[in-house]
């Protein structure tokens, strides 16, 4: 992902040494210019790749003169660049109160007096102003160079700069321009300034965990229309509290895949932290009072889910919770939901079934309408197999036998009923409301999806036309070849069903002797009771003879 960059401004010690500046329109006695092109810029990334990320500078104002006194003090004389002098006059005016037909040096002289929070409202005007009157950076972002870990533009000349980030917004809506300063600072001739992106930035992670939240894990199996209970997280940077003074939206936002359902119910939580989330705190029920519900969404296919803070309400109410999300800096938000895999859910040998969860995030502290960043996807993976009964004549297994009719069962008592429903002729899913009956089709086959790994058992219950029936429980065991929860990005999983690998059963039915339907047997049988019956009459004349 691209990180985000703390856009709370910093300023540098070196550059608001205002005190003892002179500011003249000219130069000041025993003063000279400073060197021009000897200054340099640093960003460094903290250990962060900048290889995509751009940087812009403005040099707002300029440092004509430096003049040494008797105890080693300098002053300095400074004048607003030309090119930026409306938006520097228009952003004093507003954020310093400077009079309207103030000089410059007044103005100059005000800016160089400015606390922290002075500093930082400046520069947030000042670069607004920059971008409505869609002025050209003093240092372009290809003077940044292409490093990745540091950028750095060199050559520069002594004044006073605004650095800001002009990565694009990562998703719609998008951005051309970050619009947010990194710093506002004054570089002396000669001098490098060094500035640090800071590395707390925001995170969010999704995992599989059992019904009561525990073992947290990337992968696993189950049947379908089986609940599945998912966590999602996000990780809230602390410095936003102070990074985004009017408050933050995010948007939690998971995409399922064709094999998985949404099932209703949604629980939110507080943690601290990430390492804390056992001990994390019902939404409703934080001491924190945030205030307001989240709001819930979920597209019309309903594959697409999300959890919406501060984005979905009036103009007001978005701006109240914003600020009410300031108490969540420095804390990680948690979601619990349920899905199942249903029809369509792929089995293992051609991949997981998957939903990629990641959180859209405000961009631009300055500016609400400017776009989103977002976290580094996720997608854990669910899996679900397959079983497949051949039934073929014993005595000739080139014939297969349709219409033999099983049930599925997960005791060895045979007591307690896999239900099933039917997809296709001989192809069935595991469904808990399912009344269908497993019946070979026209092929002798029955194929049976969406089971978890395991133990089952199959019973027959009817024989196929002709056939004696085989009332045997037989044993079911699905097994996977390696461990599932260690799969990654979907992989397959192969698996054997009683050891085959072709995960397939094959069950013999023989003829009887006495066929349980018509044929010449019963005539046989018929005429044999007859002949019974005639023979005892017979014999009752004759005693009575």
């Amino acid at each position: 992902m691209r990180r985000s960059i703390t856009r709370t401004l910093t300023a540098i010690a070196a550059g608001v040494v205002a005190l003892g500046m002179a500011f003249a329109g000219g130069a000041t006695a025993n003063a000279t210019p400073p060197a021009k092109g000897q200054s340099s810029i640093t960003i460094n990334g903290n250990g962060q790749d900048l290889i995509n990320r751009t940087f812009e500078a403005y040099r707002v104002i300029d440092i004509t003169d430096v003049a040494t006194g008797a105890d080693g003090s300098e002053s300095y004389t400074l004048e607003i660049d030309s090119a930026y002098r409306n938006q520097v006059r228009a952003t004093a005016q507003e954020v310093l109160n400077t009079a309207a037909d103030a000089t410059d040096a007044a103005v100059v002289n005000k800016i160089s007096g400015m606390n922290a929070d002075e500093t930082r409202s400046f520069a947030e005007k000042l670069v607004k102003e920059l971008d409505t009157a869609n002025q050209t950076a003093t240092v372009s972002s290809d003077k940044f160079g292409s490093e990745r870990m540091n950028k750095q533009a060199t050559g520069l000349d002594a004044g006073w700069y605004l650095v800001r980030e002009t990565t694009a917004a990562s998703s719609t809506p998008n951005a051309t321009t970050g619009n947010a300063p990194l710093s506002l600072f004054m570089m002396k001739g000669g001098q490098n300034i060094n500035i640090t992106v800071k590395s707390d930035v925001p995170t969010s992670h999704k995992k599989i965990v059992n019904d009561d939240y525990s073992n947290p894990r990337d992968a696993d199996d189950f049947q379908t229309n089986e609940n599945i209970t998912y966590r999602l997280t996000f990780d809230i940077p602390s410095n936003w509290k102070t990074q985004y003074k009017d408050g933050f939206y995010f948007t939690m936002h998971d995409k399922l895949s064709a094999g998985l359902d949404y099932v209703e119910d949604p629980v939110i939580k507080v943690a601290d932290n990430e390492d804390s989330i056992t001990n994390a705190v019902d939404w409703d029920k934080s001491a924190q009072g945030y205030g307001y519900t989240p709001e819930f969404s979920k597209s019309k296919d309903g594959k697409t889910v999300e959890w919406k803070f501060a984005t979905a309400g009036t103009e007001t109410s978005d701006t109240t919770n914003r600020k009410a999300n300031l108490k969540l800096a420095g804390k990680t938000v948690v979601v619990y939901y349920k899905a199942k895999m249903n029809a369509s859910a792929k089995i293992a040998s051609t991949g997981g079934n998957g939903n990629t969860y990641q959180v859209y995030y405000q961009h631009n502290p300055g500016n609400a309408a400017d776009g989103y960043d977002h976290t580094t996807p996720e997608t854990p993976y669910v899996y679900t197999y397959q079983f497949i009964v051949v039934k073929q004549d014993g005595d000739n297994t080139d014939t297969k036998l349709s219409g033999a009719k099983f049930k599925l069962y997960s005791d060895k008592s045979a007591t307690k009923e896999v239900a099933v429903s039917s997809l296709a002729n001989g192809v069935y899913t595991v469904e808990p409301s399912g009344t269908a009956v497993l019946t070979t089709g026209t092929d002798g086959k029955i194929t049976v999806n969406g089971l978890d790994s395991g133990t089952y058992y199959l019973k027959e219950t009817k024989a196929p036309s002709g056939y004696k029936l085989d009332d045997t429980v037989r044993k079911v065991t699905v097994t996977p070849n390696s461990e599932v929860a260690n799969a990654k990005n979907g992989d397959a999983i192969t698996y054997k069903v009683n050891g085959d690998s072709n995960h397939t059963m094959t069950i013999n039915n023989y003829k009887g002797s006495l066929p349980s339907t018509g044929g010449m047997g019963i005539v046989l049988m018929v005429v044999a009771g007859v002949l019974l019956i005639a023979g005892g009459m017979i014999s009752i004349m004759r005693r009575r003879a």
